[in-house]
């Protein structure tokens, strides 16, 4: 998180939220995760005009998961949540992240930042460890604006990526009940290979390929062993035909809460 947020004035900051509707029992029934890049300059790999103005919005994922958990508290679901949020700012700066820097994550895996324009994946894995590092829970969900699929899919369906069966099940059939459709996607272990890094973990991009579903690989390289997880890619979705937030995602969340 630290390393995306170097070139901004402002500090980053990780919010943990939880709900316990459920204080008799110890562990999570689900925990939430959402990218919250405040403004997305794109960092040292400078974005174009065109393409920064959107880039307020590119804090949709964490937005998304505020607001369901609030909406899980008001409605006193009888499970218990924890959800944490990264915020930062991605900006150029003096100070910022160089291409070809080598910065050490929260779980303490190493990372070679080849593009600074790939940060979204840098802060989500980092709430994803510190999520599993320290809380009891068997499922995490996350939602981020990635970027993966949003060309293929455009504003009619997010992407879905999961290792586990039962969990996709569950979350396509809440998307069908609450109208915010999602389509399930392969995750394999060749898109992987194409973020081996010869001199760190990882790295942050894929070189020579243009597959961006690698930031998907990139994310489950941070989920631990016996973690049933699903990333929901919801950068098509996330304005409205006015161009305002749409929401996308928090009806979604909560069939499954309520499912649970």
């Amino acid at each position: 998180v630290e390393a995306v947020a170097k070139g901004s004035s402002n500090l980053p900051y990780v919010v943990i939220m939880s709900w316990r509707g459920n204080p008799e029992k110890n562990d999570y029934d689900l925990g939430l995760v959402g990218k919250g890049v405040c403004f997305d300059s794109g960092g040292l790999s400078l974005k174009s005009g065109g393409g920064m103005v959107e880039m307020k919005m590119d804090m949709t994922g964490a937005a998304c998961v505020v607001a369901s958990m609030k909406v899980a508290a008001l409605q006193r679901i009888k499970k218990n949540l924890v959800a944490i949020v990264a915020l930062v700012e991605n900006m150029p700066d003096g100070n910022a992240t160089k291409i070809g820097d080598i910065v050490t994550s929260y779980s303490g895996k190493t990372v070679e930042v080849l593009n600074a324009d790939a940060e979204g994946r840098l802060i989500v894995a980092d709430a994803l460890a510190y999520m599993q590092k320290n809380f009891k829970v068997s499922k995490i969900v996350d939602l981020a604006t990635l970027g993966t699929v949003s060309a293929m899919f455009g504003n009619v369906y997010a992407g879905l990526f999961s290792n586990d069966e039962k969990l996709t099940k569950t979350l396509i059939a809440a998307g069908e009940k609450s109208g915010e459709k999602l389509w399930h996607l392969p995750m394999n272990e060749d898109y992987e290979k194409m973020i081996k890094s010869d001199v760190a973990d990882i790295k942050n991009i894929s070189t020579g390929q243009s597959a961006r579903v690698t930031s998907v690989a990139f994310l489950n390289k941070f989920i631990e062993k016996g973690t049933k997880w699903a990333h929901i890619d919801i950068s098509g979705l996330r304005l409205d035909k006015s161009g305002l937030s749409s929401g996308y995602g928090v009806k979604l969340l909560n069939e499954v809460m309520k499912g649970l």
